[in-house]
């Protein structure tokens, strides 16, 4: 398993030498992308979704500590702020900043926070492990309002959003409500079983039984549950279902 990270730096040579040292001391994680300013950075933060940012503080126009304001939910990524400026460590620390790097890097600090980052990504991921194809039978903790409760993945056939909460459908036929946003679920179910199908819906692939061109498009689970298909997501449904079965 390896973290994706993206760097923000408005110095180009100073993402140069971050990216050099992460290829060389770190190689849990992968860089999946750079920006020069905190306006280029968003669109890309959206697109690869990364764990790890690699954030400068001092930018032309808009600072590091305004990036995070505006990220939709900055909690969810690890953010580790690179400056030249050691008085910079205090608020980076309020922020809630994973790590503090002060310029010039020293590769071991660098190293050395890389490697608490991903022992606590690995942690977290046992309350919500990452599907793989091979892992439907893998055993997660779902922590919801009245406890938690362990159950495989291929347990879960849909994901429901309820505000800042969710509800999730199991194939036993109860229903767990979880102090997650569905964008957050999203995010921890990002690999091949779990397809966000609409604004307020998270599938189980291997819950879909059957796509219904009915209503501008729906799809069928197992338990009979009938959900909307948004127009865009069309293709990756369809995707699916060429993948793993042949047409008669």
């Amino acid at each position: 398993m390896k973290l994706k990270s993206v760097i923000i730096d408005d110095e180009s040579m100073a993402r140069y030498l971050l990216r050099s040292l992460i290829d060389e001391c770190c190689p849990e994680v992968t860089v999946a992308g750079e920006a020069e300013c905190v306006d280029e950075a968003i669109p890309i933060i959206e697109k690869e979704r990364p764990q790890i940012l690699f954030l400068d503080i001092n930018m032309p126009e808009t600072n590091g500590f305004e990036l995070l304001r505006r990220l939709y939910d900055s909690r969810k990524y690890y953010t580790v702020f690179v400056s030249g400026h050691k008085d910079h460590a205090l608020q980076a620390l309020k922020e809630g900043a994973s790590d503090f790097l002060l310029k010039p890097l020293d590769p071991v600090e660098l190293r050395n926070g890389v490697r608490r980052i991903y022992e606590d990504h690995a942690a977290e991921l046992t309350n919500f492990h990452g599907l793989y194809p091979t892992e439907l039978d893998k055993q997660i903790t779902i922590r919801h309002t009245r406890g938690f409760r362990l159950m495989r993945l291929r347990d879960i056939i849909h994901i429901d959003a309820s505000d800042n909460y969710t509800s999730i459908h199991l194939a036993d036929g109860s229903k767990l409500i979880a102090a997650r946003t569905l964008k957050d679920m999203e995010t921890r179910l990002a690999y091949s079983w779990f397809l966000r199908t609409h604004k307020s819906h998270l599938i189980n692939l291997y819950h879909l039984v059957e796509y219904l061109t009915e209503d501008g498009g729906m799809t069928l689970m197992s338990n009979g549950t009938r959900l909307p298909v948004a127009r865009f997501r069309m293709n990756e449904i369809m995707e699916y279902i060429n993948r793993c079965s042949n047409d008669l």
